[in-house]
């Protein structure tokens, strides 16, 4: 069968449409160039998990202390309306007719507060910055380990394919050790003659 067509539109060949059988979890097929991507996409994804987990540390330290700003300004905003004495005039209240109002600053920087914070909440940094990107591998049936920095799967890929790609970790891990190790004694001074 010739898989060019002729198309009813324009009189133009086009590759004919061949219906594939779905792909079975089972058919993946795990090879050496497979397993190596993944263990390489595995030592990025734990580099990348590092420097993520530092600037999450300073987007988590910013965000409380605009938290601790907005408190400070509310507080001085509003606490010291009911000592104020337009709010004294109603009321029945004993307040203090010589203290002063609340400093001016304080309704702007509780207003510009107010206004980062929505910002941080509604522009996705909150998301973006402080939750981990451990959802993006789940379409793949994986997940990232963040106390072991490993990849591990779902119960969807076949055990014959976690096994190879265990067993290619295992012998990389020994072959980069190895690779250290004459490293090492290659850069380690040779002793000198007496």
């Amino acid at each position: 069968m010739d898989p060019l067509v002729e198309s009813p539109l324009a009189g133009v060949e086009q590759l004919a449409q061949v219906d594939l059988p779905p792909k079975r979890p089972d058919d993946i097929h795990g090879d050496e160039r497979t397993y190596r991507d993944l263990i390489m996409f595995e030592e990025r994804l734990r580099t990348n998990m590092i420097r993520i987990k530092g600037t999450t540390w300073r987007w988590k330290v910013l965000l409380m202390m605009l938290l601790a700003v907005l408190v400070a300004s509310a507080y001085f905003t509003f606490a010291g309306r009911s000592n104020s004495p337009a709010v004294a005039e109603g009321s029945t209240t004993d307040a203090d007719p010589n203290a002063p109002p609340p400093p001016p600053w304080a309704a702007l920087i509780f207003i510009l507060t107010c206004s980062a914070l929505v910002f941080f909440f509604a522009s996705g940094l909150f998301t973006s910055k402080l939750l981990t990107p451990a959802k993006t591998l789940k379409p793949f049936n994986m997940f990232f380990q963040e106390t072991s920095g490993q990849i591990e799967f779902t119960r969807r890929v076949p055990r014959n394919f976690q096994d190879g790609v265990a067993a290619y970790r295992k012998s990389f891990l020994r072959r980069r050790e190895q690779a250290a190790a004459a490293a090492r004694r290659k850069a380690r001074p040779a002793p000198k003659p007496a």
